[in-house]
């Protein structure tokens, strides 16, 4: 559904955090890439607790990067 709303001229988004794993989303980033050459979103919901987001927010990334050392010194 997310490469066919890009494909249609929206703005098609996967929602990273209903994912079982950061593996998971890498495999729906890919999929999607092969079905449209348009841009399309990941969408993080940070507030949900007990979730990895830091592992798939690596997914996207390749690095968690200074943005989660920060959330996770101030105890999030």
């Amino acid at each position: 559904m997310d490469a066919a709303v890009s494909n249609a001229g929206g703005l098609g988004q996967i929602t990273a955090m209903s994912l079982e794993s950061p593996e998971r989303l890498r495999e729906e980033i890919r999929k999607v890439k092969e079905k449209t050459d348009w841009p399309f979103g990941v969408n993080f919901a940070i507030g949900q607790h007990g979730r990895p987001f830091a592992h798939m927010l690596e997914a996207r990334l390749g690095r968690t990067g200074d943005w989660a050392h920060s959330r996770h010194s101030v105890g999030r």
